[in-house]
C-alpha cells in the first residue's frame, strides 16, 4: 500500500475544520476516532495510507500519538486545530477528500464515547490487534483496518 505522506496533525486539523462547519461538537478523543475512521476509509476505498503515522492501539481505541502529544491537546486543542495551517485540500485528490468529508458526516454526529465503544468492539481491528485489549501500544495492521472497513462500507451502501 502506498502512503499519501500526510502529517497526522494536518489531517486532524482538516477534520476539525470540516466538523466545525457542520456544527459537530469536537474534542481530542472524537478527533482521534474520526481521524482513524478517515484513515480506514481512504485505505478501504483507495488502497492508500492517509498519514505517515499509523494508528496505534491504545487503551481506549486507535490513537495517532503525534496528535495526542501535540501542544494543541491542552485546553485549546480545538482552537489550535482550527488555527493550524494545514494543506490537506491542496495536497490530495478529490476522491480522498470525499472519503474524509463523508467520514466526518457519518461519524461526526456521534459522541466521543460512542466512537470509543464502536472502535473497540469485538471483531474490530483494534480488538483483533490487541487480543481483546490485552496487548496495547502497537500499530493496528493496515490489512485488518482495510478488510474491516471494506465490509463496513459495503454494508453502508
Amino acid at each position: 500500500m502506498d502512503d499519501l505522506n500526510l502529517d497526522s496533525i494536518d489531517v486532524a486539523s482538516y477534520i476539525v475544520k470540516v466538523c466545525a462547519v457542520r456544527n459537530f461538537f469536537m474534542n481530542l478523543t472524537k478527533t482521534q476516532k474520526i481521524l482513524y475512521c478517515s484513515y480506514a476509509a481512504v485505505l478501504a476505498d483507495c488502497d492508500l495510507r492517509l498519514t505517515k503515522e499509523p494508528p496505534l492501539a491504545w487503551e481506549y481505541g486507535p490513537v495517532f500519538p503525534s496528535v495526542y502529544n501535540s501542544k494543541r491537546h491542552l485546553d485549546g486543542f480545538i482552537q489550535g486545530m482550527l488555527e493550524h495551517q494545514e494543506r490537506v485540500a491542496q495536497t490530495v485528490g478529490s476522491r480522498v477528500l470525499r472519503d474524509i468529508v463523508a467520514t466526518c458526516d457519518l461519524f461526526g454526529k456521534y459522541t466521543a464515547q460512542a466512537l470509543v465503544k464502536w472502535t473497540i468492539k469485538p471483531s474490530s481491528p483494534w480488538y483483533l490487534a490487541t487480543n481483546g485489549g490485552r496487548v496495547l501500544y502497537k500499530p493496528i495492521p493496515d490489512l485488518l483496518i482495510k478488510n474491516y472497513f471494506v465490509d463496513f462500507i459495503n454494508k453502508e451502501n
